[in-house]
């Protein structure tokens, strides 16, 4: 064999070992591109569980609030009209007493008897 033979022997064998290591690269890169695709979509699953997770918790804990919200201002509302209302019965009786007292004399002469 001669040194040219022999070289483009040893070029043939390199170029080979280079076809497969690149076919072997190959392969490799597409079974990590499948993994980093695969984690990709469990993650956008996961993140969109748990987006929707959180968007109902939110929900259920907005309407507990409005809830609350509601109660509070009816309980408020409640208290001030019932304050409203004894005020105003205070007052009311208040008006009576003082009348009463104005008109006893009145009634009094008119009944022909003194007044205490």
């Amino acid at each position: 064999m001669s040194w040219f033979a022999s070289a483009e022997s040893d070029a043939a064998k390199i170029e080979a070992a280079v076809k497969k290591e690149v076919a072997s690269l190959e392969g490799h890169n597409k079974v990590v591109i499948s993994e980093a695709e695969a984690a990709l979509a469990s993650v956008k699953s996961t993140g969109e569980a748990h987006v929707a997770a959180v968007v109902a918790a939110a929900k259920v804990a907005g309407k507990a609030l409005v809830a609350k919200m509601v109660a509070d201002a009816e309980t408020a509302a409640g208290v001030i009209v019932a304050k409203n209302v004894a005020a105003a019965q205070a007052t009311a009786q208040a008006a009576v007493a003082a009348a009463t007292e104005a008109a006893t004399p009145a009634v009094a002469a008119a009944a022909g008897t003194p007044a205490a």
